[in-house]
């Protein structure tokens, strides 16, 4: 008896910010979706010799531009296979 492989199709690969992930078309799409409506949020350090004693550490900025790295591509699906079943395993 063989053990039959299956595959994945209409893979993307997704890149936000420095890290990559492969997910269906589909889950990319709602990824871009649930982004297009996302605010910025930031969140600044303020060292201690710029505070007072009873003032925070940070402070928090919510909204503005959104500056996200976020690219989508195809990802075919003999690359797909290539990464999944002969890549190199995480130890």
């Amino acid at each position: 008896m063989t053990a039959k492989i299956t595959t994945a199709k209409n893979m993307a690969k997704i890149k936000i910010g420095w890290n990559k992930y492969v997910v269906s078309m589909k889950d990319a799409a709602a990824i871009m979706a649930a982004l297009e409506n996302a605010e910025r949020f930031v969140e600044d350090y303020i060292p201690s010799n710029e505070r007072g004693p009873d003032d925070p550490s940070h402070r928090y900025y919510i909204g503005g531009d959104l500056e996200l790295q976020f690219d989508v591509e195809l990802l075919p699906e003999e690359i797909y296979l290539i990464g999944k079943y002969a890549g190199p395993k995480p130890a």
